[in-house]
Parts: C-alpha cells; structure tokens; sequence
C-alpha cells in the first residue's frame, strides 16, 4: 500500500536506516514505513518554478530548504531597500541597477529551486506475523 505524503512520528534514533543518500526506513515494530525519494512531476516542476519566481525564496520553502528560502527572501528585501533609496535619489543609474538585481535574484532562486525540487514517496509495509523461512 502506497501512501503519499509525509507523517511525523516520534521514532527513536536507533531505529532510523538510511538505505541511500536520500531513502529512509523506520521500523515502527509491527510495520515499516519507507520514504523514497522519487524525481519530482512535471506539474510540480512547474509550481516550484513558478513560486520560486513569483517570490524569491517561497520555491525554497516548498522543497523544505528553510535556510535557503530565508537567504532568498532577505536578498528580496535588500532590493527593494535598494530600489525604494533609487527612487527617492531619483538615481537612474541606481534604478536600473535594483531592477537588474531584482531580475537576477529571481532567476537565480528559480533555477536553485528546480535544481533542487524533489519528491517523497511513502510505503507503509504491514510485517507478517510469521518470519518465513
């Protein structure tokens, strides 16, 4: 039985094995539960670049690298300090220089973000009651 999704369950660490760099299983004692990375869907491709370009940093968060979509999202508000200072400067060369910015650091989070969009799947496998032989 496959199940989508991700369940939290406390889980003692002993009983944590990583199968591969990105495969977990834990063993619950009377079933398994296995996460398997798989390669993300198009339409989720699609969300995450979208997101990820719509609003630095949110594609980020969606694949669950907080660190990064912080990193992201604080680089949104030092261009729009930037361009808000342009503006009252009435700078153009500063203005063009914000929208420049503005422009690279969504492209820049949208190609981190479909770099590392990625996919959980989660197998929920009952033990048989008796080991066979």
């Amino acid at each position: 039985m496959q199940v989508t999704g991700i369940r939290n369950y406390q889980v003692q660490p002993s009983k944590l094995q990583f199968r591969g760099s990105r495969d977990k299983e834990i063993d619950h004692g009377d079933y398994i539960e296995r996460h398997i990375q798989t390669e993300a869907t198009s339409s989720k491709k699609w969300g995450v670049g979208i997101a990820s370009f719509l609003m630095p940093g949110l594609g980020q968060f969606i694949n669950g690298d907080v660190g990064k979509g912080f990193g992201f999202l604080s680089g949104v508000f030092g261009v729009v300090g930037l361009t808000f200072l342009a503006f009252r400067a009435k700078s153009i060369g500063a203005y063009c220089l914000s929208i420049a910015s503005n422009l690279g650091l969504k492209v820049w989070s949208t190609i981190d973000a479909l770099k590392n969009v990625k996919s959980e799947q989660v197998q929920i496998i009952k033990k048989s009651d008796e080991q066979e032989d």
